[in-house]
């Protein structure tokens, strides 16, 4: 069984997925080695290569750091994995959270709605693949984002890159009181493993929310202003400009 996961992390949303058995990618008991920074290798995460499989259109691959509850230095499996996996065990005892590390796959903002309802439908037609609750969010989510660029809630604004740096970006327009709720509704509607990234930024359900909305809006904003550029250039010129540009050349 394998279960997929959507997770948002610097700037990206990225998938990743966790199987149930023996451990798969890492040798038994990798989960108790720190590897890089004292993290540890998820040692029933899916590989790369499985996760590429399954959505033509994800780029990568990424390293994604992830804080997940552990018993006994081995990763619980998620709800979802106990639901579709009886067999899988989390053991007993006292549990915590860990730092794990997991092979990733990016989604790209401007594929989001796509990819998200793809992979949805792959876990509803295939007995042995299904959904962790952040999938049907983050598809919520880019489907909120169209809905605001439908409806030309958008502005452009100037955001801060760290440093000095900067650079435009369009961001959904809440000033009123039926977008704002909508996106407040998402927010505290997140599952914790939409957040569970290792940073000092993407552990707010609100600034990931805000973070991830923003940027599948610009992306289709952009591409949206880039095909009205196209269009524009590929007409014909109007017929009283060819019948002038024909007449000076009589002249």
């Amino acid at each position: 069984m394998l279960v997929l996961h959507a997770t948002w992390s610097d700037g990206m949303l990225l998938l990743w997925g966790e199987r149930g058995g023996a451990p798969t990618g890492n040798p038994a008991g990798a989960a108790e080695r720190p590897g890089k920074g004292g993290n540890s290798p998820h040692p029933f995460a899916a590989s790369a290569d499985e996760l590429a499989e399954l959505a033509p259109g994800l780029t990568g691959p990424h390293e994604l750091n992830l804080w997940l509850p552990k018993r006994g230095g081995t990763p619980m499996a998620s709800p979802t994995l106990s639901l579709h996996a009886p067999g899988t065990q989390n053991g007993s005892g006292e549990s915590d959270l860990g730092r794990f590390l997991v092979p990733a796959m990016r989604i790209p903002p401007l594929r989001a709605e796509r990819l998200l309802d793809g992979l949805l439908d792959t876990a509803a037609a295939e007995s042995q693949v299904a959904a962790g609750d952040s999938l049907p969010f983050f598809a919520t989510l880019a489907r909120l984002a169209r809905s605001l660029v439908c409806q030309q809630r958008v502005v452009p604004m100037v955001m801060q890159l760290g440093g000095t740096a900067s650079a435009g970006s369009w961001r959904p327009w809440l000033g009123d009181e039926p977008a704002s709720s909508r996106v407040v509704a998402l927010a505290k509607a997140m599952p914790p493993i939409a957040r569970a990234a290792v940073s000092e930024t993407d552990d707010d359900a609100w600034a990931v929310t805000d973070l991830a909305l923003g940027s599948v809006a610009d992306a289709l904003c952009r591409e949206a202003r880039a095909r009205r550029r196209c269009t524009r250039r590929s007409r014909p010129w109007p017929l009283r400009t060819t019948r002038r540009w024909r007449g000076c050349r009589g002249s």
